[in-house]
């Protein structure tokens, strides 16, 4: 039995169907709700692939659950319902059916995150609104924004979905009035004082924005300089870091110049 939430590697250089060789390595990972499976590029070896899992489990006297499952096929960059896949006899249900979650991740037929940012903001709009019905004080609203529902949860979020920011800019003025709100001060107010770290009175809340830019750029340390070969390896394209990228280069092309009047 596999537990839920593991990784199992399955090598499909043991199986042979009809005498058509070796097929690559294929990583399968099982979430809680809803199984996704990720399988080759071809839909022949996927069948190849599902009959020798259906052949294994069904010896082990186990059963897949194809209602907790998703398939895609993609053809020609869309996605067709030509092909259904099937194990142990049941049909396993497409992903413009039901669309899949992962790692917080929602996937659906569109292939796109213009749905799910839509969702993101929405979801930030009901966090507020939990956090200001809660009948705590002010402060204590800005402490559940800053460490309890809203700023962990909506960081992770801003990572895994390709949002622009003049999105994050509309979700922080959002969050920017709700603070101000709950901390009874002037309408008037400006961010910097919010977030401000180089003036006397520091608030210890930490900007939206900020928090966007430093989780693309923790994402693309992660891809590009991970310890994993198979990673760093695999030449992931960010649409992030393109600007913080080319000041780096302008500084290293201009090098240490003098400044001041003793020229250091």
């Amino acid at each position: 039995m596999v537990r839920p939430g593991k990784c199992i590697w399955i090598s499909t250089t043991q199986i042979d169907r009809d005498g058509n060789g070796s097929l690559p390595h294929s990583r399968i990972h099982q979430a809680d709700s809803p199984k996704v499976f990720w399988l080759n590029a071809a839909a022949i070896y996927s069948r190849w692939i599902l009959a020798a899992l259906e052949e294994v489990v069904t010896w082990a006297m186990m059963k897949f659950k194809p209602r907790k499952s998703s398939s895609m096929i993609l053809r020609k960059v869309q996605i067709t319902t030509k092909f259904k896949p099937q194990i142990q006899g049941d049909e396993i249900p497409t992903i413009v059916d039901n669309p899949i979650k992962c790692l917080g991740k929602w996937f659906d037929d569109t292939l796109k995150h213009n749905t799910s940012v839509k969702a993101v903001q929405t979801q930030v709009i009901e966090w507020l609104k939990k956090a200001d019905k809660s009948g705590l004080p002010g402060k204590f609203k800005a402490w559940v924004y800053q460490h309890g529902l809203l700023l962990p949860r909506l960081t992770w979020l801003l990572m895994i979905y390709d949002m622009t920011v003049t999105t994050v800019e509309a979700v922080k003025r959002k969050i920017n009035s709700h603070l101000i709100k709950w901390l009874r001060v002037q309408p008037s107010f400006t961010t910097i004082g919010l977030y401000s770290r180089s003036s006397q009175l520091q608030l210890p809340l930490t900007s939206t924005l900020e928090e966007y830019k430093v989780s693309k750029s923790r994402l693309v340390m992660t891809l590009r300089d991970s310890k994993d070969s198979k990673i760093s390896k695999a030449r992931i394209q960010t649409r992030t870091g393109r600007k913080a990228e080319s000041i780096l280069y302008h500084k290293y092309i201009v090098g240490n110049t003098c400044t001041g009047r003793q020229g250091l």
